[in-house]
């Protein structure tokens, strides 16, 4: 089963709270360990290196569990935004939109991590389509680039990711006349379609 994050204590600010601070108390348990052996305490240096191993494996739960949490919610926020765009909210589904691309970001800017790539890229698809749909024609265009950025450097990794960075390029190229002609209907006809598919 997958952690959400309101499965979570305190939610995913919660988890990653607690995996700095578990991260804190692996790195003293690492430099309690150096001390020790300098001073020649073997029996600190033991304990020091046990908790050094109990420490990192917990670190290595709590950021996996982080990960989890993380992906799910934008699973979550992708099925709301599938939601709003079938009964026409675009102003709402952008908010939500622009909720999940955030999230997502700062995932990425956080563990630099590669993993989060093809999800932001899917969000910033769908973001940048929605930004069309809401009149919003350069940032649509500038997200468009970056979902194709980050797609391609996820489908490296992942055949599903491939399909997505196609879709990505295709909707991008189809996209840029209508941006420039102002026509906010072909982004919400890509909107449909997109939503239908993530």
């Amino acid at each position: 089963m997958i952690a959400k994050s309101s499965d979570l204590p305190g939610g995913v600010w919660g988890m990653s709270g607690m995996r700095q601070f578990v991260g804190i108390l692996w790195i003293g348990a690492f430099i309690w360990g150096i001390v020790a052996l300098f001073q020649a305490e073997w029996t600190t240096l033991v304990i020091a290196i046990v908790a050094w191993f109990v420490l990192g494996m917990i670190f290595a739960r709590t950021n996996s569990a982080l990960h989890r949490a993380e992906v799910s919610n934008a699973s979550e926020d992708s099925v709301q935004i599938g939601h709003l765009v079938h009964a026409g909210a675009w102003a709402d589904a952008l908010t939500v939109s622009t909720r999940s691309v955030t999230r997502l970001r700062r995932a990425v800017r956080r563990d630099n991590s590669q993993g989060m790539s093809g999800p932001l890229g899917a969000a910033l698809l769908n973001y940048g389509v929605l930004q069309g749909a809401n009149g919003r024609f350069d940032v649509a265009m500038t997200s468009l680039g970056e979902a194709e950025s980050h797609l391609a450097r996820a489908a490296k990794q992942n055949p599903h990711a491939a399909q997505i960075s196609t879709v990505a390029s295709e909707a991008r190229r189809l996209l840029t006349e209508s941006a420039s002609l102002g026509d906010v209907d072909a982004f919400r006809d890509m909107a449909r379609e997109l939503n239908a598919v993530l």
